[in-house]
């Protein structure tokens, strides 16, 4: 092979790397949002849907026609204690969308679909009248300023996706005044592909709510998942019982589960796995894809006895790195230390609370927006959903305790900035510090 050749092949390999990163970090992406993104994930289309389909089961869609692309993600576990990846704000602070923002985002969604241009003003008395109507939902009253700021904060986010576009006006105008005027141009093929899920939730009855949601149909008892059942029907016709996957279908269903948690959380612990998912990982041909993938999408993929993580050199694929800057991530930072000291005993929500507590009255300039009566419990539940978030830390029965890879996090390491997923390594001399009880296997 030639120089020249080489050069392309080692370029095309370090694009694709970073289209995949950048999929990770935003699964929809606009020519408007992120042009050069946008570019890329275009240009190495073909070898980008080949790896999301092999290694994850993702489907990764191109509207170049729209202006779109949307990888639709589906994750490879429930997860405990909540929605660990919620919708954000678009204004400073990016604060998580509450019930209320969720429900208006739903059904301006649903109100949008039949129109072509429409005034804030007319989408806003069409959900209002449908949120009047259905019993099981909130009421959205304009003539209260947190109804309209929640309703301003779905509108950004959807003109950030492209669902909405801008003709006339400013949507931010409408939160101080609800008779302010913007016209909007609706795209509603965008409106569709935004749900991303195998069954749409109008076609699930009531009853089966609960068991659609459960973490047990993820796997059964003999540790595969549901996904076999609609392979199976193509073989009813064979002489194999069409009840049972085949190897093949068990081994895809093992791979796409454990890649998927891995590059939705950057860690996986063994203790976490099935028993299908177990056996995977430690197969010859399980290691060595998790290697494969880790290496095209140009992550380091760190082996320990307590699981696996993957780092991020270049800090592009995670959305939100930690630490960072802000309260909330410095807090997290000293209730990790907190909880490493207790070791297996953790500690309740009231004790990091208190110690939370003692440390803002110690320094009085930091966590200014905290002051308030209810600041220490506020700023160490943010700082606790963060650590849950990067799976550093684990609730137990009543209290809280630190995870294994938060060893990287103790306090000798503040100082030094040492994120987890969107971060380079640490320099060679201080690995072992950093990995105190990551133990290698």
């Amino acid at each position: 092979m030639s120089t020249l050749q080489n050069q392309l092949a080692a370029q095309e390999r370090e694009e694709v790397a970073r289209a995949i990163r950048g999929l990770l970090r935003d699964p929809w992406v606009t020519q408007a949002g992120d042009p050069a993104l946008y570019e890329l994930i275009r240009r190495r289309h073909t070898a980008l849907v080949r790896w999301f389909e092999h290694f994850l089961g993702w489907q990764l869609t191109i509207q170049s026609d729209l202006g779109y692309i949307r990888l639709a993600k589906t994750p490879g576990a429930a997860v405990a204690g909540g929605d660990l990846r919620p919708a954000r704000r678009q204004r400073s602070g990016r604060a998580a969308f509450d019930r209320l923002r969720y429900v208006l985002l739903c059904v301006v969604a649903a109100e949008a679909l039949d129109l072509r241009l429409v005034t804030i003003g007319e989408l806003a008395e069409r959900v209002t009248s449908a949120c009047a109507t259905a019993e099981a939902l909130p009421r959205f009253l304009t003539d209260r300023q947190d109804h309209r700021r929640a309703f301003v904060d779905v509108l950004v986010c959807l003109e950030s996706w492209g669902a909405l576009a801008v003709v006339d006006g400013q949507t931010q105008g409408y939160a101080e005044d609800a008779g302010a005027t913007v016209l909007y141009r609706v795209n509603p093929p965008v409106l569709y592909q935004l749900l991303a899920c195998p069954q749409g939730p109008s076609l699930v009855l009531p009853d089966d709510i609960e068991t659609a949601t459960a973490i047990e149909r993820l796997t059964d008892e003999s540790g595969y998942g549901p996904d076999h059942r609609a392979s199976a029907r193509l073989e009813a016709g064979s002489d194999r019982d069409p009840s049972r996957p085949t190897t093949v279908q068990r081994s895809r269903w093992a791979r796409h589960s454990v890649l998927r948690r891995l590059f939705d959380d950057a860690v996986v612990y063994r203790d976490d796995l099935t028993l299908a998912e177990a056996a995977y990982v430690t197969s010859i041909s399980g290691r060595e894809l998790l290697r494969q993938a880790a290496d095209q999408a140009g992550f380091a993929l760190e082996e320990r006895a307590e699981g696996f993580l993957l780092v991020d050199p270049d800090r592009v694929s995670g959305p939100d790195a930690f630490p960072s800057a802000g309260a909330a991530s410095a807090a997290g930072l000293h209730l990790i230390t907190r909880l490493l000291a207790n070791g297996s005993d953790g500690a309740t929500p009231a004790e990091l609370v208190d110690h939370l507590a003692e440390l803002m009255d110690a320094t009085p300039a930091w966590a200014r927006t905290y002051r308030d009566p209810d600041g220490p419990h506020r700023l160490t539940a943010e700082a606790l959903d963060l650590l849950a978030g990067h799976q550093l830390v684990r609730w137990e029965t009543d209290r809280f305790r630190a995870r294994p890879a938060a060893a990287r996090f103790r306090e000798a390491t503040v100082t030094r900035r040492a994120p987890k997923r969107a971060s380079a390594p640490a320099p060679e001399a201080e690995q072992d510090n950093l990995f105190g009880e990551w133990e290698a296997s």
